[in-house]
């Protein structure tokens, strides 16, 4: 008889294991989703302030970073 039995905690052990895996794979989850919205985010700052660059360099006005650019450094 003692044969036949088996531990439950065993299987809950397993189980709770299990659970946490899938915790910690979505908390990875969200962090990875974090950090690229945030690289996202820095890339279009980057780019709406070259686009404002370019745009200053094209209309001829001069700021410290576009003093030294010419019409012809817009491409």
């Amino acid at each position: 008889m003692v044969d036949s039995l088996k531990n439950p905690f065993f299987n809950i052990f397993h189980w709770v294991k299990g659970e946490i895996f899938d915790i910690e794979a979505v908390n990875d989850a969200l962090q990875t989703r974090d950090y690229l919205m945030d690289k996202v985010g820095k890339s279009e700052k980057k780019r709406t302030n070259t686009q404002k660059d370019l745009s200053n360099v094209q209309e001829g006005k001069t700021s410290i970073k576009t003093v030294f650019k010419g019409t012809l450094d817009v491409g």
